[in-house]
Parts: C-alpha cells; sequence; structure tokens
C-alpha cells in the first residue's frame, strides 16, 4: 500500500465561516507485478499487451494525469477483459477524478477476477473509502474488513476502518483500531499516526473525555505539524467552552460556504463549491461556481485567505463580496452569523452534539454530508452553443427544511439552484427573468406574489414560462385536491397555509405565454416520501389527471402518479425525477437552439429511468405523469 492513509478522496474542513476543500493523494495503492519496465509506456500501440496499458495506467495515475490513465486501462482492459489490474487502475483514476460512482464497478471488476493479494487488497481499500465517502460505513467498514484478510498489519486500512467506525458512532471500536494502527506504525508514517491520535482525540470526546481528547489533539501536533486550531474548536465547543472554541477557530462569524482555492492567470480567489441550505450565502444570492475575489474591498488570495478574513466578521454586520460569476463581477451583500450552525454541522462532532441534544446523530451525519457531497454528474454543466432566449421565464422552488418541522425533503435546494444553472447556462433564460425561491424566501406569500402578480407583469404573448417545484405535496383529506407545502406550510391546515396546484394552474392559465411547462419533483398522497399528510389522516390516491390543467397551453411532468411516493436519489445528491430530468437535458437531444424543450422526449426518456432506478434501488413504484399538451 502506499504510504499515505488518503487515497484523493475530498476532504472539507470547515475553517472561519466556510468549508474549504482540498485533497489529499496516495500512491502505490496497487502494486505492478515483478517484470514491468517504465519503458512500456513508450512501446509501439501494435506492441502492447494489456499488461503493459495497465502499467501506463498506474504511471500516468501517478502523475496525476488521470484521463489518461482511463484511456490506458480502457485500452488494456480491450486487449484483454479478465487482466484485474487494469480493471484496478481504471477504478482508481476515476476515484481519483472524483468520479466514485464510476469507480465502483472496475472495483468490484478487478475483485471478481480473483487477482493476486496485492490487487485485490488495493480493490478492497478503495471501495472501502468510496462507501465511507458515501456514509455507508457498514460497508466500508466490511471491505476494509476483506481488505485487511490479506493484510493484517495494514496501517492505511485499520486507520480508515478506525474512522468508519468513528462516524459509525461506536467510539469504542474506533479507539481499539486507532490503537491496533498505532501498535503497527512504522516510524516513517507520520501521517497515518497523526490521523490515529486525531481520531483517538475525537473518539474520546465521543465518549465524554474532553480533557484526553485535547490531549491527544496536542500530540497529533507534535508527531507532525498541522494547525490544529479548529480540531481544538471543536472539542472545547462540544464541551461547552464557547469562549474557547471562538478562540481557537479565530472568531465567531460564518456565511456557509464551500469554496477551493481559484487561480487563473493574475486572479486569485475562491471557488464556490456550493452555499450551505439556509445560511448566509444562499440567502444572499451566492451560487455554486461563482469565484469569490474581494471581501469588503480587501482582495483574496485563495480558499484559506477568505476563511481566515470570514473568520474575523462580526456576527450581525453587513459583509460585501466581491464575485466572478460568468466573467462578471457583482458585489454581493451576506449578513454574517454566529458560527454556531456550521460547527455543529461539522461531520466530526455533528453526532456527539446531535446525541447532548436528544437528537439522532445518524440526522445530523446525513445532513452534513447532503452539503459536503462530491458533484453529480449533472451538476457538471454541458458545454453547447449559447442560447438566448429573451422572453422566457421561470419560478424554480426548492423547500428541504420547514418551519412546522416537518420531515426534511432532501436535496430539494441543490435540485433548484442546479435547475437554475441549466436554465441560464443550456436553455439561455436571462437571469433576471428567472425567480429561485429556498427554505423560508418559498413561503405560501411568496408563492402567491410570484405566481400570480410578477408573472402577469412580466410574460407577453410569445412568452416561455418554466416552473419547477421540489419539495413536500400534500393532499387536502376532505377534498382530495393536490397541494404545494410552502416553506411555512401546515398539513393540518392545507387550505389555510398551503398552495394548491387548482389554484397555481388557474394562475397560469391566464397567462399569455405561448408554452408553460411545469416539472412537479414532489407527491401529492401523504404517503411518504416527499408528501405529507395531516396527523391521523390516511394517504390518499390522488387524480393528478387533465381535469386540474384547463389551458390548453400548459404541460405537466410529475415525478409519480396516483398512490406513489417521489424517491430521492442519495447517491447523485438529487430527487430521483430531477436528476433524470437534468441527464435527459444535459446527454439527450431534447433542448431545441432557441431554448425551449422538446417536452415529449425529454419525458420519452425520464419514466423509464426513473420506473427502473426506483424499483432496483428503493424496491419501490415511482411512474412519472404527463399531462396536458405536449410537442415534439
Amino acid at each position: 500500500m502506499g504510504k499515505s492513509n488518503r487515497a484523493n478522496i475530498l476532504k472539507s474542513f470547515f475553517i472561519a465561516g466556510c468549508i474549504l476543500i482540498v485533497t489529499l493523494s496516495v500512491t502505490g495503492c496497487a502494486t505492478a507485478p515483478a517484470g514491468y519496465e517504465k519503458s512500456a509506456v513508450d512501446r509501439a500501440p501494435a506492441a502492447k499487451s494489456a499488461a503493459d496499458y495497465a502499467l501506463n495506467a498506474k504511471n500516468y495515475y501517478e502523475k496525476g494525469q488521470y484521463d489518461e490513465a482511463i484511456k490506458n486501462a480502457k485500452q488494456g482492459i480491450a486487449l484483454d477483459p479478465s487482466h484485474a489490474l487494469g480493471w484496478n487502475w481504471l477504478g482508481a483514476a476515476y476515484f481519483a477524478k472524483g468520479q466514485s460512482e464510476e469507480a465502483i464497478q472496475p472495483f468490484k471488476k478487478a475483485i471478481e477476477l480473483k487477482p493476486d493479494g496485492s490487487i485485490l487488497q488495493s480493490s478492497y481499500y478503495f471501495l472501502g473509502l468510496i462507501y465511507q465517502q458515501k456514509g455507508n460505513y457498514d460497508e466500508a467498514i466490511l471491505n476494509y474488513n476483506k481488505a485487511l484478510e490479506l493484510n493484517p498489519g495494514d496501517t492505511n486500512i485499520t486507520v480508515e476502518r478506525g474512522w468508519a467506525y468513528y462516524h459509525k458512532g461506536s467510539y469504542s471500536e474506533a479507539l481499539r483500531e486507532f490503537n491496533k494502527t498505532i501498535e503497527n506504525i512504522k516510524p516513517e508514517e507520520k501521517t497515518i499516526l497523526q490521523s490515529a491520535l486525531r481520531g483517538k482525540g475525537f473518539s474520546y470526546l465521543g465518549l465524554g473525555d474532553g480533557e484526553t481528547a485535547v490531549n491527544l489533539i496536542k500530540q497529533a501536533k507534535s508527531v507532525l505539524d498541522y494547525n490544529n486550531n479548529y480540531d481544538l474548536s471543536l472539542l472545547y465547543y462540544t464541551m461547552g467552552n464557547k469562549e474557547k472554541a471562538w478562540e481557537f477557530r479565530g472568531g465567531k462569524g460564518a456565511i456557509g460556504l464551500q469554496i477551493s482555492d481559484y487561480k487563473k492567470g493574475e486572479t486569485t480567489g475562491a471557488n464556490v463549491v456550493a452555499a450551505m441550505s439556509g445560511g448566509p450565502a444562499e440567502k444572499a444570492g451566492i451560487l455554486s461556481g461563482d469565484v469569490i475575489i474581494g471581501l469588503n474591498k480587501a482582495q483574496i488570495l485563495g480558499g484559506m485567505d477568505f476563511a481566515r478574513m470570514v473568520n474575523a466578521l462580526e456576527p450581525g454586520t453587513m459583509a460585501m463580496v466581491t464575485v466572478l460569476r460568468e466573467g462578471l463581477k457583482k458585489e454581493v451583500a451576506i449578513k454574517v452569523a454566529f458560527a454556531d450552525f456550521l460547527i455543529e454541522s461539522d461531520l466530526l462532532i455533528a453526532p456527539i452534539i446531535a446525541k447532548s441534544k436528544g437528537d439522532s446523530g445518524v440526522k445530523a451525519s446525513r445532513e452534513s454530508a447532503s452539503f459536503t457531497r462530491a458533484k453529480a454528474d449533472v451538476d457538471e454543466l454541458p458545454v453547447l452553443p449559447p442560447r438566448t432566449n429573451k422572453s422566457a421565464y421561470a419560478i424554480v422552488i426548492g423547500i428541504e427544511q420547514y418551519r412546522q418541522k416537518l420531515p426534511k425533503a432532501d436535496f430539494a435546494v441543490n435540485d433548484a439552484l442546479t435547475v437554475t444553472n441549466y436554465l441560464i447556462k443550456v436553455m439561455g433564460y436571462p437571469e433576471q427573468n428567472i425567480i429561485t425561491l429556498t427554505g423560508e424566501h418559498a413561503a405560501k406569500s411568496d408563492l402567491e406574489k410570484y405566481f400570480e402578480k410578477w408573472l402577469w407583469n412580466n410574460v407577453e404573448k410569445d412568452s416561455t414560462v418554466f416552473v419547477y417545484f421540489s419539495g413536500h405535496g400534500a393532499p387536502n383529506p376532505q377534498t382530495g385536491d393536490a397541494y404545494l407545502v410552502p416553506y411555512d406550510g401546515d398539513p393540518s391546515f392545507i387550505e389555510e397555509t398551503g398552495y394548491s396546484l387548482k389554484r397555481m394552474y388557474a394562475a397560469l392559465g391566464k397567462l399569455p405565454a405561448k408554452e408553460i411547462i411545469v416539472a412537479l419533483d414532489s407527491c401529492f398522497s401523504g404517503a411518504g416520501g416527499r408528501s405529507v399528510i395531516a396527523k391521523g389522516a390516511r394517504p390518499l390516491v390522488m387524480n393528478l389527471g387533465n381535469s386540474a390543467v384547463r389551458s390548453k397551453n400548459i404541460t405537466v411532468m410529475s415525478a409519480s402518479s396516483s398512490a406513489q411516493i417521489s424517491s430521492t436519489y442519495d447517491e447523485k445528491g438529487h430527487g430521483l425525477f430531477t436528476y433524470f430530468m437534468l441527464k435527459g437535458i444535459k446527454n439527450e437531444d431534447v433542448i431545441r437552439p432557441d431554448g425551449s424543450i422538446k417536452t415529449d422526449d425529454l419525458f420519452d426518456y425520464i419514466k423509464p429511468q426513473v420506473e427502473r432506478i426506483a424499483r432496483k434501488q428503493y424496491n419501490n413504484e415511482q411512474t412519472p405523469q404527463l399531462i396536458g399538451t405536449t410537442n415534439k
């Protein structure tokens, strides 16, 4: 195995008011069989064997040239599909690129071929890392166990198994693994020793011994110097000493951004990977892909620099952030918040904090994981010819958490923000023509204002209108009518606090638009998923048919039908319906040159894909519906 205990796995560090994304890498996790020579990369293609291509893949992988590694691994596999090393390096290169889902099958294929010990161990190890990254700690531990059967003393794996137990909440088992790692450590394995000491510290914190935890974090710094102030701030915050926590953290300001370093030519700054759901930055309109180059007129040198500066801001004050968006400079005012919300969502302590409050640690971990997840393929927008659709208008709504403490509609905000990006960058909708409502900005009064006033004031004869909703739906048990649940909605008083589909369709039907498309990633039966119902009421079989859509220019795509539920696609970080809607827009020929949608073609792609995944992964029937006038 390699010298490091991480394999290009994205790690998120909550620093100051932000989450800084860094990448730690490992080389040599799989070894080449004896007799391999580096000169294989220079051989003529006709003379290369599958083993040569596998070696090339390894060499390119170790140089960080992952696309070339993938290319060579695939060429070798094409020559000999039974060559396990090629499959292993294909998986490793995908994983290094952050394409964990694509990496799973190559590793499983390598294992299936029953190769020699080093390749088998490498594939199990990588699978463990992938499942750990996904938050599936039981599956991660299972794969680490299989890797350790081949080499019981491998400290790379025992330390990772320790972290898997820790994040699972099994602190005593985690301590056992970290101690085992330290017993087998070699003098040169300082990075692994530091990780084991940190793991022991946080495990003791989970067991209630904060004093020992602090001592171990200090030991970790003495082994291999690193800035342990944030670790200490987490410990003291969990122990209830906020004053000391802010001292080590360097301040108590936060804006809720996930960032990475940015440098292009002479321009430096912080690249926005994601804005935390409901956080100050999201409320201010900061979007994924923005580049922050200034804060209160000071230049930003990188992610760490921006994090440090945010850290020193005083909660309650306004921060002026300068962003580059599609090459244009914008000034955005953000109200600085206290950092409690950010610290409490850190995966290292979220389960401990949640337990101390009497909540489920698993829930806290999942919420944080949904924020720090790696991007899905649909989050990377396609490169297409620019479109201009000046007379197109959209209302995009994503409600994840509700004022009434309803079940969380996982990924709804990410759904809405990604749909907005597609409308602007793929379909040519002017940014000023799109209203994106998330969280508390999607109250019933907001829906009334934008559906019944804003659209009427703006939409013209030749306009296209796109409406998207991701969140909970609910039925009226007395009438059987379907309602969108706004941020302040209450299913027990749905007629008074919800926004009915009939009302929405009536408002849309009054518009002079030539085409109106409605996409609903929600369900309305109250049977679960993205639907809720008044306490004590029974789920209903809803009628979402054409009777609700009275205008000939309205087409509705709904995520499910009748008594079905609308599922999320956890590994992709989106609603199941939304994921395949975006994938269809990205990969299928469904967008015309003017930015309008071939609705029939898009739906023909979505429906079988959603049905297949719902049945295969969730043992659930989910059949999307197409209602109203459609077009080719």
